[in-house]
């Protein structure tokens, strides 16, 4: 089948898309006119039974933490707010518009979960920063790969024979391209103006991939906030391993929002539990964000220059992976270094598999030795010298990337 008729199929898949509950259109239009109550809002919610009793459960779910049970819709409203309210209209009905017919691909199940960590980031990166309200970023970051849900949705074998074929040193939205004449930011965008969503939804998902932002509106700050809780979500693992090459762009998203690395270490600290909360929000059962955290049973140096600062985000992430993490500098080296510690060594003027550092390591037995450093475009994010055995993964790394050099440093 050619590029253009798979296009046209998916397009005609997407034109065929069932409308939104009526509900969704009448709370948007409430709630934009700038004269409506929360009795307003209320009102038509108690006009579809099923939603309200959804947007109860919701309200009464660990994300929200209210103190007392909220039992009446009109509560519901006064205690979250006409936005949230909206806003989790918006996420349960556009759920259930595309989870039916694919519930059972493992591959929507997991892109669904990837939407919930990017939302649940989200709301955690607009509560530090300031940005109001914060459950438009949530519901931004639920919806910014509705594209991708649609494809897999619809075209589950295809979706996979691409994501098969994906290479580190190819941007994930290039095979889309190829393969489908469109990619899934494109596609997003017109289901979400399908549905007359908010424009500036719509916004979000179509540009939620550029590579630098534009402007210094409302706008460009909400969609760096979403393509940052992208980048974190991705980072604790939880999506497809298609992001290695996001480490650019996560930092100048961070410093587009002032963010730095003291900042987001806490979001990613509670990010764990803030994705588990809503997954219970949206009723979706995730077994391994319902294990008990393990004791660290494997140790980590990470190896830093003299001047640097420790990288917090990066030491999470290595507990996150089940490391004990110890930071040192190059001339404070652990005295007890260990041939099965994991050495990562960061040093921003020297990040090579050639680093002296990393070399002398190698040579002296040790066989787990990870460098941090950037690759230059159209190369693959993750080497492994064939001589040595060093690694060298981006120096924004992901959980995947740590699971990567791991499997490699075994070899």
């Amino acid at each position: 089948m050619s590029t253009n008729v798979k296009s046209l199929a998916l397009i005609d898949q997407i034109e065929n898309l069932p409308p939104l509950p009526n509900i969704v259109q009448r709370i948007l239009e409430i709630t934009e006119s700038g004269t409506s109550s929360a009795r307003d809002v209320a009102r038509v919610l108690g006009e579809d039974q099923i939603i309200a009793a959804k947007i109860l459960r919701v309200a009464n779910s660990p994300f929200f933490g209210v103190q007392r049970r909220v039992t009446q819709i009109s509560r519901a409203v006064v205690v979250l707010g006409s936005i949230a309210v909206r806003n989790l209209v918006i996420g349960v009905c556009t759920r259930e518009t595309l989870a039916a017919p694919g519930q059972q691909q493992p591959d929507h199940a997991l892109l669904w979960r990837h939407s919930i960590a990017v939302a649940a980031a989200c709301d955690l990166i607009a509560r530090r920063i300031g940005y109001d309200p914060p459950e438009e970023a949530f519901v931004a970051g639920l919806l910014h790969d509705i594209g991708q849900l649609a494809m897999v949705t619809f075209q589950p074998e295809a979706f996979r024979s691409v994501l098969v074929g994906y290479d580190a040193s190819e941007h994930f939205v290039q095979l889309e391209q190829s393969y489908w004449g469109q990619d899934h930011t494109q596609v997003g965008a017109k289901i979400l103006e399908n549905w007359k969503l908010p424009d500036v939804l719509c916004r979000v998902v179509r540009e939620h991939h550029r590579q630098a932002i534009q402007g210094t509106d409302d706008h460009a700050r909400l969609l760096a906030l979403v393509m940052l809780g992208d980048v974190l979500a991705h980072a604790v693992g939880v999506g497809f391993d298609v992001s290695a090459r996001d480490s650019r762009r996560a930092r100048a998203c961070a410093r587009f929002l002032k963010m730095a690395d003291s900042q987001q270490a806490p979001v990613l600290a509670s990010l764990q539990l803030r994705i588990q909360e809503t997954m219970q929000m949206f009723d979706v059962a995730d077994a391994r964000m319902a294990e008990p955290e393990r004791p660290p049973s494997k140790r980590a140096v990470w190896v830093s220059d003299d001047k640097a600062e420790p990288n917090e985000v990066g030491l999470l992430l290595l507990e996150r992976c089940g490391y004990e993490a110890q930071s040192v500098t190059s001339t404070t080296q652990a005295d007890d270094l260990s041939h099965d510690d994991l050495i990562i060594i960061d040093h921003p003027k020297g990040a090579s598999p050639a680093t002296e550092l990393a070399r002398e390591l190698a040579e002296d037995g040790f066989g787990k030795v990870v460098v941090l450093g950037e690759v230059p475009e159209g190369m693959s994010s993750r080497q492994r010298d064939s001589k040595t055995g060093v690694c060298i993964i981006p120096r924004l790394f992901t959980v995947f990337d740590i699971k990567w050099a791991e499997r490699k440093v075994q070899q």
